[in-house]
């Protein structure tokens, strides 16, 4: 499950995968069970409700249906999906400990040289997930007319942001602890206000003194790292990374792994190229979520909540110093959005 959230954004912007999401949907809120939790896989004979879960597999309850409403403009699978979703959500507080947060779940799935390999903890990006989900039903609520679910779940999500700063933000270090951590504080908000360029400026000294000058997430990361570095001033940072060669390089996969899809431990050196040659899968669509980046930052098309569907498209790429042009266009229910710019 968590392989199709995360690439939910991704598969939008490039095919059309709503239809079966919808269809999807159905099952996975029928695979719930009495307590509200949800499976790891679905469908399933009864396995993944013990391993596999928690909020980062379980969040593809949230995002096919928000980010169907989000780039499409339609809210059929939101109201359908409603009554599991804050189901769920219910669910999911009898698992927060007296801290205020989530240390069910799996880790940042699949980094480079593998699971071994993760480095940011599993209450770190669960907690951040936990977050990011209470923030996504409040502005569903919003939008179905549920007025009293929205301000309850705002106030939820508030409430967790505060009591993850409070365990693992590193104040006088500005950071989260690894770059997954640094990349998803950013993406869903949860960064002291003021402190996002240094939060950035960690995230490239953490690739800098301990990999290679490149990036080192797994799943969690991967689609909000570039993000976090040309967002908020580090386009240089972002650009080496995209473009850089040799060991520890997303142009390994091509030019020494002869990788002619996305693996499920993307080889970008040669022992991450060994690692999945030993038995991982060699085709793992959640690895490719970095593509959302090369629309919205390249190209600048980004969609905003304001006008779903691209009714409002805000136009933001962030490496112009990088690059001389870059031409996009995209397929709307409003019609072709095409950036073009010099």
């Amino acid at each position: 499950t968590a392989d199709a959230a995360l690439s939910s954004e991704h598969l939008l912007l490039n095919l059309s995968p709503e239809t079966s999401y919808r269809e999807w949907m159905r099952n996975i809120c029928k695979a719930m069970d009495d307590r509200g939790a949800l499976p790891g896989i679905v469908p399933t004979g009864g396995w993944g409700f013990h391993w596999g879960n928690g909020p980062a597999w379980d969040n593809v309850l949230l995002y096919l249906p928000y980010f169907v409403y989000l780039y499409r403009g339609d809210k059929t699978i939101l109201e359908e999906s409603a009554a599991s979703i804050l189901r769920y959500l219910h669910y999911l507080t009898t698992r927060v400990n007296e801290e205020g947060l989530i240390k069910i779940g799996l880790g940042d799935w699949c980094p480079p040289n593998g699971n071994a390999a993760i480095d940011c903890p599993i209450p770190v990006s669960s907690t951040a997930f936990h977050y990011h989900d209470a923030d996504l039903v409040s502005q569903a609520a919003a939008v179905l007319g549920k007025t009293e679910d929205a301000a309850h779940y705002a106030a939820l999500r508030d409430r967790i942001g505060k009591a993850f700063v409070d365990k693992f933000y590193d104040k006088t270090n500005k950071t989260f602890g690894s770059q997954t951590a640094n990349a998803m504080a950013l993406a869903y908000g949860m960064v002291p206000a003021g402190d996002e360029k240094a939060v950035s400026d960690a995230t490239v000294r953490n690739m800098k003194e301990k990999y290679d000058n490149f990036m080192h997430t797994g799943i969690f990361g991967l689609g909000h790292i570039g993000q976090a570095l040309s967002r908020y001033g580090n386009s240089q940072a972002a650009w080496d990374m995209f473009t850089k060669t040799g060991e520890n390089s997303f142009a390994y996969m091509w030019t020494d792994a002869d990788a002619t899809t996305l693996w499920e431990t993307l080889p970008v050196n040669a022992a991450s190229k060994e690692l999945c040659l030993r038995g991982s899968s060699l085709s793992h669509p959640m690895q490719g979520v970095y593509d959302t980046w090369f629309y919205e930052d390249i190209a600048g098309i980004r969609p905003d909540a304001s006008g779903p569907g691209f009714k409002v498209t805000r136009f933001e790429p962030t490496m112009t110093a990088y690059l001389p042009w870059a031409k996009a266009t995209l397929e709307t229910p409003y019609g072709e959005v095409e950036s073009d710019w010099k």
